[in-house]
């Protein structure tokens, strides 16, 4: 249960029933749609589609469009502007002292 935008956000592919054509090689390949969905106000996010298979490139594209904000254009009305575009806080330690902290950390490398 998510209680404010943005607490919970929703990623799913699925492959659509039907072919693009690519001009560049004349060929026709299956396609798949992804979403993310933001739970709190059931609103889409961003969304794109991909020939074949989403891959994790196409999901670090799906995350920035979600994450950068449609520029107001004319005619939108003022409520469709945020009140604030970052943190509320201020940052507990300084650049050191966050690279310090971030050196003591365990460093862990899946392997495939």
């Amino acid at each position: 249960m998510a209680h404010r935008p943005g607490e919970i956000v929703l990623m799913d592919s699925t492959p659509l029933d039907i072919r693009a054509w690519d001009p560049a090689t004349d060929t026709t390949h299956r396609v798949e749609l992804t979403v993310a969905l933001d739970l709190a106000t059931r609103s889409l996010l961003s969304w794109r589609i991909t020939p074949e298979s989403t891959n994790a490139l196409d999901v670090g594209l799906l995350l920035i469009d979600a994450m950068t904000p449609e520029p107001m254009r004319p005619g939108w009305g003022d409520r469709l502007r945020y009140d604030m575009a970052r943190i509320p806080l201020p940052r507990k330690l300084d650049y050191h002292q966050r690279l310090a902290a971030g050196a003591a950390r365990p460093v862990v490398f899946p392997r495939p």
